[in-house]
């Protein structure tokens, strides 16, 4: 009876329709914690889809450049900056952090979705 029961289940899994590729900028972004109520999401949202739109052999450098230039920043406003001082300049910072490591994600899964080899029919 457990064979019947995990064959059928099998049956249905195989049976079902493929399932459509998730949306890679929503992917990205749930990939990076920005929850999809956060006030950035939908600017998030554009950037990663317009990164996706134009991108360009060096854009993966570009990214981590502008990535590493952000954190430096944070790290410095941190190191210099009473705990209490420019709270919205810090939250907009992590937020630009989270929204460049969604579009580094997104292009990274893209070059790699692009580089798996295709089944043939």
């Amino acid at each position: 009876m457990e064979f019947q029961n995990v064959f059928q289940e099998m049956l249905n899994v195989t049976a079902a329709p493929p399932a459509p590729p998730p949306n890679p900028a929503a992917a990205a972004l749930q990939r990076a914690d920005i929850p999809t109520d956060a006030p950035y999401y939908a600017g998030a949202f554009r950037n990663v889809e317009q990164a996706l739109a134009s991108r360009k052999p060096q854009s993966v450098a570009f990214w981590q450049a502008y990535l590493l230039s952000l954190c430096g920043h944070l790290e410095r406003l941190e190191r210099e900056a009473e705990p209490e001082d420019k709270p919205q300049e810090r939250q907009l910072l992590r937020g630009g952090i989270q929204t460049v490591q969604a579009v580094l994600y997104a292009l990274q899964e893209t070059e790699r979705t692009e580089n798996e080899p295709r089944e043939t029919d």
